[in-house]
């Protein structure tokens, strides 16, 4: 066994194993460093209680009361040694040129539950300092003394008395003193009717709410740690018996907080893990079929040795065993170091990208073990095919020049009839997948896309080779090495099929993902177009009175005579003065009319009319006559409403209606009738939505920030919709998905290029004689290295051109299954022809840096030492 024609295999296992192991150890430990963070405010705490803001009109003094309470229970209890008040909240600052959002977290008094530190400064004391993250001052260009404006009704001035290095964080936190939040928190307006629906949903709306937001807590130490179960059993027991029920204060455990934390989070990150491996198993694919090329070619060179083993009676068994056993021992070696280079570099990211190492490094031993098994089964696996077919061959065959006999070209043939029947069989899945009516049609389609793969792999050794060969007796006017390459590429038509295949399988995947992207957000913007026609729609407010205490302000807190105010004045000025809005337009809504279509089908829904100078910022007319009632998409398949229904609308004061409802979407949250229909109601109306069109929708989350920020504080019940929020979350969505995608096959990408280095290695060794006698007639050492890299570049050109053809089809045939599947509108192929061409051009510029060793090796010999017999 001669370890240097092992290599570039050995690297392939490696690079494949080491990107398994890395990605399955980041994922957990990034899974898991997430649920510290999230609880990182009770890493010090023994026991917690937590406390909750319900929808009433006494909410703050039902919570504060059992606030009061819980620490007077646990100052009764033996062995408590602290007890403090935390929360925190989502809050936006600005010094005036730019904002950044941070969670605002109340910062422990006491160093025993205190989890964090200043790097420079010091703590905050009063309610105007906070502490800030080096990311976050970095960002809006703060240092130590400068000031920031905390939104808010009113806002606060913030003096910066300390930073922190603190990294990783969705919302970095920013620490303030609890009388601070206390100030929030009265700031605040109760919370509405949709918290008693779904409180995770608003849990960071309001100090004190319900759900896995932090809301109003108690934080305590104990002397004895070892007796926070019994501490917080008997303090819910206490509160019980003082007739508090669980949905206003409950008493945990911080282990518990922190093991619901990890818990939640793991289960709802498990698909990155599968995301992962997925990537990672096509890595190990084009692995193996750099394996199998290996020892295809070794095998090939390998004959008379193994001819003379079998003459000297060793038996087929014996050769295959040893035969084997160097598999074995290559797939147990790249495996080992592949599984040290992934740990190694799962901790390296940990510690200098994502600085989760603080937390620990956490390895999937299971994982870990399972993917080393499959490591070496592949290696194995791989390496038999070759290895059966060499043991076979009888001993004084092998001792026989190799000669192409007709027996590999009838298989080449029948390989080719197989291949063009899966081909059509392909084709026809993929068709059926892709008709309107077609059940499952993604995973036909997928099936379908597969099976047309196999196929030009399986044709991909003999149509590829004989093309090649068929260029190589082109005319004399091309250049010598030109010939000889495409000659020598053409004539192993099993090397060629294994790295062409390699390449195939990890460009065409890449290409078919940035494909598949483009087209499918060309479509999803079109259906958001269909949807949501107006770009921005800011409505003052959309649910009902607040039942409990209509005088108390509702969701808006904004309230004249009752009725609900609407925008402040001016609010559309400071729409128009935003940078990027184009035009904006101010509608009149009424109080919401219950929208009735039948039993238990009602939604409450302000009614507008729109007129003409709003049409121009809707882009289209709004198509509603007298007697209709324009709803958007999502009201009417909720109610259950087809062409020719009715629906009763029903004012609180007025006169109700009974009305043919239409498709009308203007916004999520508002019907639209003409001003005759409206007149009709009998009511009364009030500023209540802005219409805004900005420059460009799908970049406009910077207009969004600014937008909310500038009618926020005097406009809570602030509801931002519209194509424009929508395209811009798509657009952060799927560009994330797909880098993510791109950037994890593009490991296999470069194991592919290991593939390519490879075969052109085992070619060099394979062709020495040759390549002597080549230097001998006269061929410079610079006509040998140019040869090998034409034979580099004609594989990669191959590869490229296959993978742009499938990439492509597949691509859209991907795209336009999930469109049916989804009910969004089919577009024409979209390619981002700057990203797929600039894929291309990279994989044969690496294809290029392939050729370099094996081109310097096959030159360095001397034509006199190349002759030798090698034996």
């Amino acid at each position: 066994m001669r370890p240097a024609r092992y290599a570039s295999t050995l690297a392939a296992i490696v690079l494949a194993i080491g990107f398994l192991v890395a990605t399955q150890t980041s994922a957990v430990t990034e899974s898991q460093t997430l649920a510290k963070r999230d609880s990182l405010f009770v890493s010090k705490a023994d026991v917690v209680v937590e406390t909750h803001l319900w929808h009433a009109y006494n909410a703050r003094e039902q919570r504060d009361g059992a606030l009061s309470v819980a620490e007077h229970l646990l100052g009764e209890q033996p062995g408590v040694q602290q007890v403090e008040r935390f929360s925190q909240v989502y809050g936006r600052i600005s010094n005036g040129r730019a904002t950044a959002g941070v969670m605002l977290t109340s910062s422990p008094a006491d160093p025993a539950l205190r989890w964090y530190d200043v790097t420079a400064g010091r703590l905050p004391t009063t309610a105007s300092e906070i502490v800030l993250t080096d990311e976050t001052a970095g960002q809006l260009g703060l240092g130590l003394g400068d000031t920031v404006t905390l939104d808010g009704k009113p806002p606060h001035t913030l003096t910066v008395v300390g930073l922190t290095d603190q990294r990783g964080f969705a919302d970095p936190p920013g620490y303030i003193t609890f009388a601070l939040i206390d100030q929030l928190d009265a700031a605040f307006p109760p919370p509405d009717l949709r918290i008693l629906v779904n409180p995770k949903k608003f849990a960071g709306t309001t100090p004190g709410s319900s759900g896995d937001g932090v809301g109003i807590w108690l934080l305590v130490k104990l002397e004895d740690p070892d007796q926070a179960d019994a501490v917080a059993a008997a303090v819910q027991q206490q509160l019980t018996d003082w007739g508090f029920m669980k949905y206003l204060v409950q008493s945990h455990t911080a282990a518990q907080v922190r093991e619901d934390a990890i818990r939640e989070v793991a289960s709802g990150s498990d698909w990155i893990s599968a995301v992962l491996g997925g990537a990672g198993l096509i890595a190990l694919v084009v692995g193996g079929l750099i394996i199998t090329n290996t020892f295809a070619v070794l095998m090939t060179q390998r004959r008379r040795h193994l001819a003379l083993l079998r003459l000297v009676g060793a038996t087929r068994g014996q050769v295959l065993g040893g035969t084997l056993a160097e598999a074995l021992l290559l797939g147990l070696a790249g495996t080992a170091a592949g599984i040290r280079l992934g740990i190694g570099a799962s901790a390296l990211i940990a510690g200098l990208v994502t600085r989760s190492l603080q937390f620990g490094l956490v390895v999937p031993v299971d994982r870990v073990a399972l993917i080393g098994v499959l490591g070496v089964v592949v290696t194995v696996g791989a390496a038999l095919v070759p290895l059966l077919q060499a043991t076979r061959v009888a001993p004084l065959e092998a001792l026989r020049p190799v000669e192409p006999p007709a027996a590999a070209l009838q298989h080449q043939r029948a390989r080719l009839a197989v291949s063009a029947c899966l081909a059509v069989a392909g084709a026809a899945v993929m068709a059926l997948g892709l008709t309107p009516t077609a059940v499952a049609g993604v995973a036909l389609t997928a099936s379908g896309a597969a099976a047309v793969g196999v196929a030009v792999l399986l044709a991909a050794s003999g149509l590829l080779s004989a093309l090649l060969r068929r260029w190589g007796r082109t005319p004399a006017r091309l250049r010598p090495e030109l010939r000889l390459a495409l000659g020598n590429a053409g004539r192993n038509p099993g090397r060629v099929g294994a790295t062409v295949g390699a390449l195939l399988i990890a460009v065409g995947l890449v290409i078919t993902i940035q494909v598949g992207a483009a087209t499918g957000r060309a479509s999803a913007f079109s259906q958001v177009d269909e949807r949501y026609p107006v770009d921005v729609t800011l409505q003052s407010a959309v649910l009902e009175a607040d039942l409990s205490d209509p005088n108390g302000g509702g969701p808006s807190g904004n309230r004249v005579d009752n009725q609900l105010a609407g925008f402040s004045p001016g609010a559309s000025d400071a729409v128009r003065a935003v940078p990027g809005v184009t035009g904006a337009a101010m509608l009149q809504v009424t109080e919401p009319m219950n929208v009735i279509a039948g039993a238990g089908l009602f939604q409450p829904l302000p009614v507008t009319t729109v007129p003409p100078e709003a049409e121009a910022i809707v882009g289209r007319p709004v198509a509603v006559a007298n007697g209709e009632i324009g709803l958007p998409h999502d009201v009417m398949v909720l109610l259950k409403l087809g062409p020719d229904s009715q629906v009763q609308v029903t004012p609180l004061l007025g006169t109700l209606q009974r009305l043919r409802p239409v498709e009308v979407n203007l916004g999520t949250d508002v019907a639209v009738v003409t001003p005759e229909t409206l007149a009709a109601f009998g009511v009364t109306d009030r500023p209540g939505l802005i219409l805004a069109s900005v420059a460009d929708p799908a970049a406009a989350t910077t207009q969004l920030q600014r937008l909310t920020t500038e009618l926020l504080p005097d406009n809570p019940g602030l509801v931002v919709g519209g194509g424009a929020t929508r395209k811009a979350n798509l657009l952060v969505l799927l560009d994330a998905v797909s880098l993510i995608l791109n950037g994890l096959l593009f490991v296999a990408v470069l194991v592919a290029v290991v593939g390519v280095a490879n075969t052109l290695g085992l070619s060099v060794l394979e062709r020495t004689r040759e390549s002597a006698l080549l230097r001998a007639l006269g061929l410079q050492r610079a006509g040998l290295r140019r040869m090998l890299l034409i034979e580099a570049l004609l594989l990669g050109i191959v590869a490229v051109a296959l993978s742009l053809a499938l990439g492509i089809g597949f691509g859209w045939a991907g795209a336009s299954a999930l469109e049916t599947q989804l009910g969004l509108p089919r577009v024409a192929v979209q390619v981002d022809w700057a990203l797929t061409l600039g894929t291309c051009v990279l994989v044969l510029v690496a294809a290029t840096v392939a050729s370099v060793l094996p081109a310097h090796k096959a030159a360095q010999a001397a034509p006199i030492e190349a002759l030798a017999d090698l034996g």
